[in-house]
């Protein structure tokens, strides 16, 4: 009933821009950053590190895995906010596997736990889209007609 199964919501108000994602993505960033330079941050890597270790030490694993993982789903609901707000209407059709390779890309381009070398590649993988995408769109040379490649794109990043 409140999201209309297949359906989706629809009529969601347009207030995503690009000045709004990139505000929000600079105060993300500024707290993320912020959130690992803290304790909590620093328990974070050990835990990344040597779990064995890290509780050594005195670090709560479940109670710090359970706030990462608190903290990635706010976040992620941000970005899913935003994303609703840009596309104007919301439906499990929205979210194929094709989004998920694409983070799961950016991240493994960016580094492990590098913010600025995901930044840049989310940036450059984006950009990298866009670019490629008159290569699915299909041309003509002068008489010759070259068709559309559908999936193209994916299958430059991923080789």
């Amino acid at each position: 009933q409140i999201t209309n199964g297949a359906l989706g919501i629809k009529g969601i108000p347009e207030f995503t821009n690009l000045w709004w994602t990139v505000g929000v993505a600079i105060v993300t960033i500024y707290i993320i950053t912020g959130l690992i330079q803290s304790s909590y941050g620093r328990a974070l890597m050990a835990i990344r590190e040597n779990e064995i270790a890290a509780e050594a030490i005195g670090v709560n694993l479940t109670y710090h895995k359970v706030m990462s993982f608190t903290i990635s789903a706010f976040f992620a609901g941000v970005a899913g906010g935003l994303f609703a707000c840009l596309i104007t209407t919301i439906d499990p059709r929205a979210f194929m596997f094709v989004m998920t390779f694409n983070i799961l890309i950016v991240v493994v381009l960016g580094g492990l736990g590098s913010i600025t070398g995901t930044v840049l590649a989310a940036f450059l993988f984006n950009y990298s889209l866009e670019y490629l995408r008159p290569i699915e769109a299909g041309f003509n040379i002068g008489p010759i007609i070259i068709p559309a490649i559908p999936g193209l794109r994916m299958v430059t990043f991923s080789a």
